[in-house]
């Protein structure tokens, strides 16, 4: 049985420390966050990959390598090349004992985030997601133990192009008894959007930008009236350093921040907290430890860079029981 499996975009991020006047004579400024073209992001790729932290990425990946350092059975499907950080990320997954078995594209671009940090702080982000959509029904049928026997299917997609539409049927096809998880990280980018895998999800994570844009649309006050709306679901609210709540059915049930020393990377601290939730909604946790456990998770990714677990989580768990 698996805890947690993950059917989401694979990104591999380039952290690149540059000087002001370098981020100039790219044209770009601090704090921009751009989609950029598969040429473009593939030529900066290559320029800057010698000077760059490369930290393997991606909301799902991140949320199953959690689930696994927490001692959970974790798999991921999502597509990479054999290029240098297609490999860079599947080495990754092999490392932490995860799942990962998606045919690997000859010849291609794997979907990765150009971050330029400027010496402020200030991030410019530069990405595309290339090839990180074609998951194709072979890569299903391939996994289709691993999705029959999940318990918790993490699906990140928001149809963004009509032809992922027939391998979503076939993922929920596959996983009738899982739980079904979505996010709403991209709700702002919203013009071609289905959202086949919000209005399907059980469990449904955001943080408070992203329910406000939600609930704005469906012309409701807040999540408590989404929640009474949608009686069948459940909707997680991060609210980084104030916590979060979990409402159910009208209901609120606030989770307190975890204790932390020093804020090093805040990059994952939501796909931290989602691994913990997950995991304990896997395990049958109550939610009041389940949202607990997921502070503390996002607590520790928060005090190192990178936005996966450098070691075994295990010890947390001894702290929720």
């Amino acid at each position: 049985m698996y805890d947690v499996t993950a059917v989401c975009r694979a990104y591999v991020d380039l952290i690149v420390p540059v000087t002001f006047e370098e981020l100039k004579a790219l044209g770009l400024i601090p704090g921009q966050d751009q989609l950029i073209s598969k040429e473009e992001i593939s030529r900066l790729t290559t320029k800057f990959l010698d000077r760059a932290e490369i930290w393997p990425g991606g909301p799902g990946a991140n949320t199953v390598s959690g689930v696994r350092a927490l001692s959970g059975k974790s798999a991921f499907i999502g597509k990479v090349s054999d290029d240098q950080l297609g490999r860079i990320f599947k080495e990754d997954m092999e490392g932490r004992d995860i799942d990962f078995d998606t045919e690997v594209l000859p010849d291609d671009v794997t979907a990765s985030c150009v971050i330029f940090v400027v010496p402020s702080g200030d991030r410019t982000i530069l990405y595309n997601p290339t090839i990180a959509d074609k998951v194709t029904m072979t890569d299903l049928e391939k996994n289709k133990d691993v999705l029959e026997s999940s318990a918790i299917l993490f699906l990140g997609w928001l149809n963004r192009e009509t032809k992922c539409a027939d391998v979503i049927k076939r993922i929920y096809e596959l996983t009738p008894n899982a739980k079904y998880v979505a996010s709403l990280q991209s709700y702002g980018a919203r013009e071609n959007d289905e959202f086949d895998a919000i209005s399907k999800a059980d469990i449904l994570l955001g943080n408070e930008n992203e329910y406000g844009l939600y609930i704005m649309d469906l012309k409701l006050d807040d999540i408590a009236e989404l929640s009474l709306a949608m009686p069948e679901k459940t909707f997680v609210c991060t609210k980084g350093k104030h916590g979060a709540s979990v409402y159910q059915k009208g209901i609120c049930i606030d989770i307190e921040a975890a204790p932390c020393e020093k804020v090093i990377d805040a990059t994952g601290g939501g796909d931290a907290w989602a691994a913990g939730f997950l995991y304990g909604m896997a395990q049958d946790m109550p939610i009041e430890k389940c949202g607990a456990l997921g502070a503390l998770c996002a607590a520790e990714i928060i005090q190192h860079n990178g936005a996966r677990p450098q070691g075994s989580w295990t010890h947390l768990l001894e702290q929720v029981k």
